[in-house]
């Protein structure tokens, strides 16, 4: 998968994520790729297993203050990789 507009993340920008971090990361990587579009929160939930809302919300805000991707808030599709 490609992780970022550069085409990779090295593995010192790796450590700075948690594997679920990662997980959610990769899933976004692969829902834009595969629908031109990025997936929703709800999606983020499903795709990833998570049982709530809330648990895929904070790790897309982690991802977020990482610099992993950039949020654009109110909007439901307002996910885009740095």
């Amino acid at each position: 998968t490609w992780l970022s507009r550069a085409g990779f993340i090295d593995g010192a920008e790796k450590m700075k994520l948690t594997e679920r971090q990662l997980e959610v990361l990769e899933f976004i990587e692969g829902y834009v790729e595969e629908h031109h579009c990025s997936p929703t929160i709800e999606e983020i939930r499903e795709g990833c297993g998570f049982g709530s809302y809330r648990t895929a919300w904070e790790k897309v805000s982690a991802l977020d203050r990482k610099g992993f991707i950039e949020k654009e808030m109110y909007k439901e599709r307002g996910i885009r990789l740095a």
